[in-house]
C-alpha cells in the first residue's frame, strides 16, 4: 500500500484543519505560506509560520490524536497531506522516509523550546519531546507490538488515558497509539456475556488497524487505583502457565510512576500473542529485561492498595515471570513466579477474590508439572495435582468450562505420568475419567486443537492401561480414539504430527493384533507404521524414523510368524479397508476395566 498524498489548493485565510479535530496526517507545503495559531481562551495566538518543502501537523503522522492548533492559510497556498492511518507509511524502509526526516529536522526551531527539548519526559508529562517523537517514527515497524488505549471508563477528562499511553514512550518494541474510543462495559449484566461482546467488538478494531493488543480498563470514584485490562487479536491459550485471560485485572496506583510503567510495559509484552515470527522474536528478547524491572514496582506496593489489588498485581506479576521464564528458561524465573503465584493466595482468602485464587493455583499447577517433568520429580507432580485440584473449587464446569476443561486435562496428564512411573492402574484409571471429562468441553468442531491434543493423550493412556490389565477392549479404544485424532491431524498441514499419530495407532494396533492374533490388525499396523516412517524419512526425522523402523520391522516378523501357510497380506489382495468401520464412534469407557494380576509395564 503506498503512501497517500493529496494535493490540495486553499485561498487566503481558508481553514486547512481547526483545533480538537482527528488528527488525519501531516501536512508539506508545496507553495504560499500556512499560520498555526490556538485560541486560549483570551484571544488567538499564533504559534508558527511555514513556508514551501516545509512540513506542519506532524504529530498527525505519528497518531497524535486531536489537532493541538489551527492551520490557516496566509495567501494562496497549495499543500499535499501525507496520510498514514492506515499503517501505510510506517511500513516502509527508513531509506525511504529519510528525506521527510531532513525536512524535519531542518524546521526544528520551528518548534516550541519546551516541545523541542523534551526528549524524555516519562510517563506523568504530557508526551515525548519533537525530536523524540521524530526518531520513533522513523523506527522501522516490523517486529514492534502494536497496541491501542482505548478511552478509559471513569476517566472524565482523559488524563489517565494518556498517561497510560506515555508510558510507552521509552520502548522500542512496543508502539501505543490512542484508540479514540472507550470499550463500554455493563457490570450489571452477566460477566460472561459482556466480556465476549468486549471480547469480540476489541478485536473488531484491532483487525481494522492492523494491531495486536487493546489495552482497556476503567478509572473508580477513589481515583487511586486505575484497572487495566488486556484484548489480543489472537486467543490466549488458557493451558499455557502465564496465559492472561479477559478477566486479569492490572491494578496500577493512579497517575503511577516510571517504574509502574516499566510494570505495565512487561504485562503488555506477557500479554500480547504475537501474530508472526517477527513480533515473536521481538517479545521474546525484551521480556526478561522487562520482568526484572516489572519485579523492582512490586518492592514497593502502596500501602492502600485493597487486598484485592494487591492479589491481582501478584497474579500479573507471576504471568510475567512465567513468560519471561518460557523466553529465557532460567530456572530462578520459574522459582519467582511460582512464589508469585503463592503470594496470591497469602493476599485474599478464596471467597475476597475466587477467579484470582483460582487462577494463580491454576498456573502453579501447570509450572508444577513442567518442573516435576523436567526434574522427573514424582512429589511434584503430586504438588501440581493439589494445585489443580484447588483452582477447581473455583471453576465449574457450567460457569467456566475451557477452565474446567483444561484443568481436567492436566490432571488428566498428572495421573497419567503417577500411573506409568508407578504401574498403578488405579491411577491410570482416575487419568482416563479425567481425560474423558476434557473431551465433554472441547470438540473436532469448537477446539481443534485442545481436542486433538486431549485425544492423544487419552489414547496413549487408554493403551498403557489396556497392557497392563490385559484388555483388548481398551486397546481397541486406543486405536478407535487415534483414528478419531486422524481426522483432524492432516499430513499436509501438520506432517509430523500426522506421523507421530500414525505410529502410535500402529503400536496400539499392533498390541492388539498380538494379543487377539488378529492378522487384519497386525497388517493395519504395517500400514499405520509405513505412512509414519515414510514422513519421517522425508523430513529427514532419523531419531524417529529409526523408532518406527524397528516398530514397523517388529510388526513383519509377527505377521510372518502367526500367519498361517499360503496367507495373502491385504496389500497383495490389494484391499485398503480400515479394519474399524466407525472411527468417529463414540469412545468405549475403560475406565471400570478389570485389572490383571501380576500385569507390568513393557
Amino acid at each position: 500500500m503506498a503512501l497517500a498524498r493529496r494535493k490540495q489548493a486553499y485561498d487566503d485565510g481558508e481553514i486547512i484543519y481547526r483545533e480538537g479535530e482527528p488528527a488525519d496526517g501531516a501536512y508539506e507545503v508545496l507553495s504560499g505560506a500556512v499560520e498555526l495559531f490556538r485560541d486560549d481562551g483570551a484571544g488567538t495566538k499564533r504559534a508558527n509560520t511555514f513556508k514551501a518543502n516545509q512540513i506542519f501537523g506532524e504529530m498527525g503522522l505519528i497518531g497524535g490524536g486531536k489537532r493541538e492548533s489551527t492551520a490557516r492559510a496566509l495567501g494562496p497556498v497549495q499543500v499535499r497531506l501525507i496520510n498514514s492511518d492506515t499503517g501505510a507509511y510506517m511500513a516502509q524502509p527508513v531509506a525511504q522516509k529519510k528525506g521527510m526526516l531532513d525536512c524535519l529536522i531542518e524546521q526544528i526551531g520551528c518548534g516550541a523550546p519546551s516541545e523541542l527539548t523534551q526528549t524524555n519526559p516519562g510517563p506523568n508529562a504530557e508526551g515525548p519531546g519533537f525530536i523524540q517523537r521524530m526518531t520513533n517514527l522513523m523506527q522501522p515497524m516490523e517486529g514492534r507490538i502494536e497496541a491501542r488505549v482505548a478511552n478509559f471508563n471513569g476517566d472524565a477528562n482523559g488524563i489517565i488515558t494518556k498517561e497510560v499511553i506515555a508510558a510507552f514512550d521509552r520502548f522500542q518494541d512496543v508502539h501505543a497509539r490512542p484508540l479514540g474510543r472507550a470499550l463500554e462495559f455493563n457490570v450489571d449484566e452477566d460477566l460472561t456475556t459482556e466480556l465476549s461482546r468486549a471480547a469480540k467488538l476489541a478485536r473488531r478494531w484491532l483487525r481494522e488497524r492492523q494491531a495486536d493488543i487493546l489495552i482497556w480498563g476503567h478509572v473508580p470514584t477513589s481515583g487511586v487505583v486505575v484497572h487495566i485490562h488486556f484484548i489480543t487479536l489472537a486467543n490466549w491459550d488458557d493451558r499455557v502457565p502465564g496465559s492472561f485471560d479477559l478477566t486479569t485485572d492490572l491494578p496500577l496506583p493512579a497517575h503511577f510512576s516510571e517504574k509502574y510503567a516499566d510494570f505495565l510495559h512487561a504485562a503488555t509484552l506477557s500479554a500480547t500473542v504475537p501474530i508472526n515470527r517477527d513480533k515473536a522474536k521481538v517479545r521474546l528478547a525484551a521480556l526478561p529485561d522487562a520482568a526484572a524491572k516489572a519485579g523492582i514496582a512490586m518492592e514497593d506496593i502502596p500501602p492502600d492498595m485493597a487486598s484485592r489489588e494487591r492479589a491481582a498485581l501478584y497474579l500479573c506479576h507471576g504471568n510475567i515471570l512465567t513468560s519471561a521464564w518460557s523466553a529465557k528458561r532460567a530456572p530462578e524465573l520459574m522459582e519467582q513466579a511460582m512464589t508469585a503465584y503463592r503470594q496470591v493466595a497469602g493476599q485474599v482468602k478464596l471467597e475476597e477474590s475466587p477467579v484470582d485464587w483460582a487462577m494463580a493455583y491454576k498456573h502453579l499447577s501447570s509450572l508444577l508439572y513442567l518442573k516435576a517433568d523436567m526434574d522427573e520429580d514424582l512429589v511434584c507432580y503430586e504438588d501440581s495435582a493439589a494445585s489443580a485440584l484447588s483452582a477447581l473449587e473455583v471453576f465449574a464446569k457450567n460457569e467456566a468450562p475451557y477452565e474446567w476443561a483444561a484443568l481436567q486435562s492436566r490432571l488428566g496428564l498428572i495421573y497419567y505420568k503417577l500411573g506409568y512411573e508407578a504401574g498403578h492402574t488405579g491411577t491410570l484409571r482416575q487419568s482416563l475419567r479425567y481425560h474423558q471429562n476434557a473431551l465433554k468441553v472441547y470438540s473436532k468442531r469448537r477446539t481443534p486443537v485442545q481436542w486433538t491434543e486431549v485425544m492423544s493423550s487419552f489414547a496413549r493412556t487408554a493403551q498403557v492401561f489396556g497392557e497392563h490389565v490385559k484388555s483388548l477392549e481398551a486397546l481397541a479404544t486406543a486405536a478407535n480414539a487415534y483414528q478419531t485424532v486422524l481426522q483432524v491431524r492432516n499430513r499436509k498441514k501438520g506432517p509430523l504430527a500426522w506421523a507421530a499419530t500414525q505410529n502410535n495407532l500402529g503400536s496400539a494396533l499392533f498390541s492388539l493384533g498380538k494379543k487377539a492374533n488378529n492378522l487384519d490388525r497386525i497388517e493395519a499396523a504395517i500400514d499405520a507404521f509405513e505412512a509414519a516412517l515414510e514422513v519421517y524419512e522425508l523430513r529427514r526425522k532419523y531419531r524417529q524414523a529409526a523408532v518406527t523402523g524397528k516398530n514397523l520391522d517388529r510388526a513383519r516378523q509377527l505377521l510372518h510368524d502367526i500367519a498361517p501357510k499360503g496367507y495373502l497380506s491385504r496389500e497383495i489382495m490389494e484391499l485398503d479397508e480400515p479394519f474399524i468401520e466407525d472411527p468417529g464412534s463414540n469412545l468405549v469407557d475403560v475406565s471400570d476395566v478389570g485389572e490383571a494380576d501380576g500385569s507390568t509395564v513393557h
